[in-house]
């Protein structure tokens, strides 16, 4: 009816996904953030530079056109319960020291940390 795709996938998988679909969000969260500190630090217009490298239309299909106010929370660390939380789900499932979402993680907490 709505033209959107199904899937038939196993439990496990299903959990990937969603884990990886917050991760992928916590990843672009940090990703504004450290362009918007970079650009602070040398006095750019952070928008100017999100909208070239991130254009709203192309965030949009990523989170349902939600993504648009991000840029009226940069550099502030994402929170809530889901973000975190499987964040440090998947994080525990890498089976790499330096991986990417522990980066993620600690990144975030530093954000926290100047925030305060």
């Amino acid at each position: 009816k709505y033209g959107a795709k199904i899937y038939y996938l196993s439990y496990e998988e299903a959990e990937i996904v969603k884990l990886g679909t917050n991760a992928l969000r916590a990843l672009v969260i940090s990703f504004y953030n450290e362009i918007y500190y970079i650009s602070k630090r040398y006095g750019a217009d952070h928008n100017k530079i999100f909208d070239i490298l991130l254009p709203t239309e192309i965030l949009d299909n990523l989170e349902g056109g939600r993504w648009g106010r991000r840029k009226e929370l940069a550099g502030k660390p994402f929170d809530g319960k889901c973000l975190p939380k499987d964040l440090d789900h998947i994080a525990s499932a890498s089976t790499f020291r330096s991986s990417i979402f522990r980066a993620i993680k600690s990144f975030n907490r530093e954000i926290g940390l100047d925030n305060r």
